[in-house]
């Protein structure tokens, strides 16, 4: 499956266990079962250069002094970066003024809807707005917790 991947996802992911909070710790091993199907090639991970910038700021927020940049190695070598720049932008301007979200999710959500891709997020909030505004909009969006093992490790669409 290619998917724009949100954040949230790629951050529960790549934290260590044991600054996952308890009651997150399903959805971080549903986090990191996507990706790693996704280094099995089981997914095409679609991200938006911004999502790299929020990753690492949040990640060495948490982590503190034990933050090291290699951990997104793994996330610049096994994804499809979209960097934004001025025709991109030009294209997706419309799409962010339309979806009037705030911040990141709503430069991920207009790249979902640009490339006509699909929204992984675990971000409940964001999804039920998108799935809210699904007629208006047309972005699919999938809600990391909702999905089953199968979908996750990639044998079922």
């Amino acid at each position: 499956m290619r998917v724009v991947v949100d954040s949230n996802v790629i951050i529960d992911a790549l934290l260590p266990n044991e600054y996952i909070e308890v009651h997150k710790k399903e959805r971080a091993k549903k986090s990191k079962n996507f990706l790693e199907a996704a280094l099995k090639g089981k997914h095409e991970m679609v991200i938006p250069a911004i999502g790299l910038i929020e990753v690492c700021a949040r990640l060495s927020k948490i982590m503190r002094e034990k933050f090291d940049l290699n951990i997104l190695k793994f996330i610049t070598e096994n994804a499809a970066i979209i960097y934004q720049d001025k025709d991109f932008i030009d294209n997706c301007m419309s799409e962010i003024a339309k979806i009037d979200y705030k911040g990141c999710d709503a430069v991920f959500s207009a790249v979902a809807s640009c490339l006509s891709l699909k929204l992984l997020t675990s971000d409940e909030e964001l999804y039920k707005y998108l799935d809210k505004e699904h007629k208006r909009l047309g972005i699919d969006v999938l809600l990391l917790e909702k999905m089953s093992d199968p979908q996750i490790e990639g044998a079922e669409k």
